[in-house]
C-alpha cells in the first residue's frame, strides 16, 4: 500500500508541475517562441499548420523559422527588436481572431525543424485569451502524421516493447506462483517481480498516450506522466535490487551492510529522477533542447549513476571475497560483470545520441534504452528464476555445518516487510 500511495502522490506532483508546459511562453514580450515541429522530407507538400487564436489586439502574427544557421539560431536569444526578428522570418502569417488560420509548408529536401514564434510588435505584451494549434505531417503514415519527425515511430516502438515486457511478466509471474505454492519464493525474487510489474505498467501507459496522440494529435498527457513515473520507480527499485545483491543480502548474509548509506543513495537517486522530470521539464528550454537527458538534472543523474557503479563494484568484490561457496562465487562474478555493463549503458547511450542529428536523437536514445532494458531484464529473469534462487540463496553459518534457508514465504514476507 505504501508504494501505491507514493505513486499516486508523486503522479499528482508530476501532473501539477508539468501542466504548465502546454502553453508556456513569455507574455511580457513583443516576440516569443511558442513551439517547434520537425516536418519530414517531401518532394511537394510536407507540412500543415492550423490555428484558432483569440486575441485582444490587432497586429498579431506568426513568424516561421527553420533550423538553418542563418534562421532560428541567428534570431533566438539575439538582442534585435521585434520588427527585425520578424523581418528575418522565412514566412509570416497574420492572426485574425474571428477566422481560424491555415498555412502550408512546401519544398522540403530533408527532415527539418520549424520554429513558431508569436509576435505583436505594436504592443507591450502578448495578450491572448485562447490558443489552439494543430501541426502535422500530411504525407506520413496514419500512425505517424501527427508526430514531429523526431518522434515518428515511437508508437510502434512502445507497442513492441510493451508486448515483450508483458510476455516477460507473464512468464516470471507463472514461475513465481508455482514456487510460492511450494513455500520458497525468495524476498529478492519478490522485489524483482515488483520492478517488472511497474516497468510493464509504465510502458502500457506511455503506449496508450502515444496511440491516442496518433489519432487526435493531443493524446493523454496524464497517462504519459503516470507512465514515466512508473518507469522512474521501477528504475530506482531495480537499482536498489542490484545493490542488495551486490551486498549479498539473503544470499551470503541475513542483514544489510551499511544500510543507512544504501537507503540514503536510493533516496537521493529517487529525488534526482523526480527533479529531472519536474524541474527538468519545467525549466527545459524547448527552443534549444531536444530531450530530457540534455537538462542539468539529467546530466547529474548520469554522473551519479557512474558513482553508484563504482560503489556496486566495490560491494560485490567485498561480498565475493566473503563468500566461500563456489556456486555463489560464480554467481557474483557473472552478476558483477553483467551489471557493471548495465550501469554504463545509459551514459554511453546518451553520449551516442548527443552526436546524432536532433531529428533522430530522441527516438534513437529511446530505442537503445528500451533494447538494453529488454536484454538486462531477460538476463535477470534467467539469473533470478525461482528454482535458481532456491539453489543460491541459502546462507551457510560459517564455522558450523548448519545452513539457513531464507527462501520460505514466511521468511521472505518478513524480510520484504522489513525492507
Amino acid at each position: 500500500m505504501s508504494i501505491i500511495k507514493f505513486i499516486l502522490f508523486t503522479s499528482f506532483l508530476f501532473l501539477t508541475f508539468s501542466m504548465k508546459l502546454d502553453s508556456d511562453f513569455k507574455k511580457d514580450a513583443h516576440w516569443t517562441f511558442y513551439t517547434k515541429f520537425c516536418f519530414d522530407k517531401s518532394s511537394t507538400h510536407y507540412g500543415n499548420f492550423t490555428w484558432d487564436v483569440v486575441v485582444n489586439h490587432d497586429a498579431y502574427q506568426w513568424a516561421f523559422y527553420d533550423d538553418n544557421s542563418n534562421s532560428w539560431p541567428a534570431v533566438y536569444d539575439s538582442n534585435e527588436n521585434c520588427n527585425t526578428k520578424v523581418s528575418k522570418a522565412l514566412a509570416t502569417s497574420y492572426i485574425d481572431t474571428f477566422i481560424p488560420g491555415y498555412y502550408e509548408f512546401f519544398d522540403q529536401s530533408r527532415p527539418r525543424f520549424w520554429y513558431f514564434a508569436l509576435a505583436n510588435c505594436q504592443n507591450d505584451q502578448l495578450d491572448m485569451t485562447y490558443v489552439d494549434i494543430h501541426i502535422w505531417n500530411p504525407e506520413a503514415s496514419k500512425w505517424n502524421k501527427e508526430f514531429s519527425c523526431n518522434e515518428q515511430g515511437l508508437v510502434a516502438l512502445f507497442l513492441v516493447f510493451m508486448i515483450f515486457f508483458l510476455i516477460l511478466l507473464i512468464i516470471y509471474s507463472i514461475a513465481a506462483i508455482k514456487i510460492y505454492k511450494k513455500d520458497s519464493l525468495h524476498a529478492l525474487a519478490r522485489l524483482f517481480l515488483l520492478t517488472i510489474y511497474l516497468q510493464t505498467l509504465g510502458l502500457i501507459a506511455i503506449f496508450a498516450h502515444f496511440a491516442a496522440y496518433a489519432k487526435d494529435g493531443k493524446g493523454s498527457f496524464g497517462l504519459r506522466v503516470f507512465g514515466e513515473l512508473l518507469e522512474v520507480v521501477s528504475a530506482v527499485l531495480l537499482m536498489f535490487f542490484v545493490l542488495l545483491v551486490a551486498k549479498g543480502w539473503l544470499i551470503s548474509r541475513n542483514f544489510i551492510t551499511r544500510k543507512k548509506i544504501l537507503f540514503g543513495v536510493i533516496v537521493v537517486l529517487l529525488l534526482l529522477y523526480i527533479a529531472m522530470h519536474i524541474v527538468g521539464y519545467a525549466t527545459m528550454n524547448r527552443a534549444t533542447t531536444t530531450y530530457i537527458w540534455e537538462t542539468v538534472p539529467g546530466i547529474i543523474i548520469l554522473c551519479f549513476r557512474v558513482l553508484i557503479m563504482i560503489w556496486f563494484i566495490f560491494e560485490i568484490i567485498r561480498t565475493f571475497k566473503f563468500e566461500e561457496d563456489p556456486d555463489k562465487k560464480r554467481f557474483y562474478k557473472l552478476f558483477g560483470f553483467i551489471f557493471s555493463v548495465w550501469f554504463l549503458c545509459l551514459p554511453v547511450i546518451v553520449i551516442i545520441a548527443s552526436i546524432i542529428s536532433a531529428t533522430y536523437r530522441e527516438k534513437t536514445a529511446t530505442a537503445l534504452i528500451l533494447v538494453f532494458e529488454m536484454v538486462f531484464y531477460s538476463i535477470l529473469i534467467y539469473l533470478m528464476w525461482p528454482s535458481r534462487t532456491d539453489k543460491f540463496f541459502k546462507i551457510r553459518l560459517y564455522g558450523t555445518e548448519e545452513t539457513m534457508t531464507l527462501s520460505s514465504n514466511q521468511t521472505a514476507e518478513r524480510a520484504f516487510d522489513e525492507l
